[in-house]
């Protein structure tokens, strides 16, 4: 983790025990001791100090990335997956590359700059630690190339990606989602991504803030 800030993520289940609630805040710095309401909510904050709150910047551009491309979704709905139906499968791996542009949100200030892809599942795709050679301290893969893993199949590796309400790799991972930006009172800038999840009629979203 770079000294410029902190990353909190939170996690809020219902269904968890306290023991286990207490067990995941140790592992991962979180405080406990709040009930926590029956559904899940990611929240992921990038925090720079006070001082350099108002220095944060949000911007949208387009990112060229060489792709594998991903055949056609399958016609025929799995009504055999009580997990993926009524989404398609997105099982037709190729190899088939091209350049190919994807909307993303970058999230920035004077020591970090953070990457969202809101048409590979509203995924952080990268983060640059600016006050160190542009390092990447989340793994950011410069290809991609869809594996067969996820839910409905298509999955990419690097980043972090949002799975909700499933766990392992959701029905959205390896497509757009919803995604809205926004400049906050102290300074501070937020994307949200998220998506009504059809298999159980939910929805989900998660705030990134810089």
């Amino acid at each position: 983790m770079c000294g410029t800030g902190a990353l909190f993520v939170r996690f809020i289940d219902g269904e968890r025990t306290k023991t286990r609630r207490r067990r995941v805040a140790r592992t991962i710095g979180l405080a406990v001791g709040r009930p926590w309401p029956p559904f899940l909510l990611t929240i992921l904050t990038l925090m720079p100090s006070p001082a350099l709150a108002d220095a944060a910047q949000i911007r949208e551009t387009i990112l060229e990335i060489p792709t594998y491309v991903l055949g056609a979704e399958d016609k025929n709905p799995p009504l055999w997956n009580e997990k993926v139906y009524p989404y398609a499968m997105q099982t037709e791996i190729t190899r088939q590359t091209e350049v190919r542009p994807y909307r993303a949100v970058v999230l920035e200030n004077a020591f970090l700059q953070v990457l969202v892809l809101p048409d590979l599942g509203g995924k952080i795709y990268a983060a640059h630690d600016k006050t160190n050679g542009n390092c990447d301290f989340i793994y950011r893969n410069h290809v991609i190339k869809p594996g067969l893993v996820a839910l409905r199949g298509a999955w990419t590796s690097g980043g972090i990606e949002w799975n909700f309400p499933t766990r392992g790799h959701s029905v959205n991972t390896f497509s757009p989602v919803n995604y809205t930006t926004r400049r906050n009172p102290d300074g501070s800038v937020t994307c949200v991504v998220g998506a009504t999840e059809w298999v159980r009629r939910m929805q989900w979203s998660v705030a990134i803030t810089l």
